[in-house]
């Protein structure tokens, strides 16, 4: 948050016609009351809901540019087991304010699917360097596939772990 501060401030100061910043719930949700006592038409590019106009992090200058994460994750279950037949699902939670605001979704949504279940849900860091845990935790179980809240960098790490470990699922995920 610090460092997505010091970007705005940065770029504030140069008088840009526009900013493109709040790049993840953990910079949006303590940045977004600077932004917005500003009058520079700002593009987030993460959606906490804390970040709608009237919200506390929100504001007539800032600009979502994609859904709502509730909204995103709503629709995980229908489709990880409506549409695409799963019966065993892994979750798998970054362990900023994005995870369990999708870990909340998804309790409240998989209710509509008796025959479709969390098996295991994982967690890691933002910047996790092994997922080797994680990966065995969705093999044990044998996951039809995994409903992802996380960062790039982490998913391109489980998804070179679980090739080695022979899983081969979707990952189902807005980020």
């Amino acid at each position: 948050a610090t460092q997505m501060e010091q970007a705005f401030l940065a770029a504030h100061a140069k008088n840009p016609d526009a900013f493109i910043g709040l790049t993840s719930s953990n910079t949006f949700i303590p940045v977004g009351p600077k932004v917005a006592a500003t009058d520079l038409p700002t593009f987030a590019t993460a959606s906490p809901t804390e970040g709608v106009k009237s919200g506390p992090s929100g504001g007539d200058n800032i600009f979502l540019l994609r859904p709502l994460n509730e909204q995103t994750y709503e629709k995980a279950p229908d489709y990880a087991c409506k549409t695409m037949k799963m019966k065993k699902i892994g979750l798998w939670l970054v362990n900023t304010a994005f995870g369990p605001t999708v870990q909340s979704v998804i309790d409240r949504n998989m209710g509509k699917y008796p025959a479709c279940k969390v098996v295991t849900s994982q967690t890691n860091s933002a910047t996790a360097p092994d997922m080797t845990q994680q990966a065995l935790a969705f093999k044990d179980p044998g996951v039809d596939g995994i409903i992802s809240a996380n960062f790039p960098g982490p998913i391109g790490v489980l998804v070179n772990q679980l090739r080695q470990n022979g899983v081969n699922v979707p990952i189902l995920g807005g980020a």
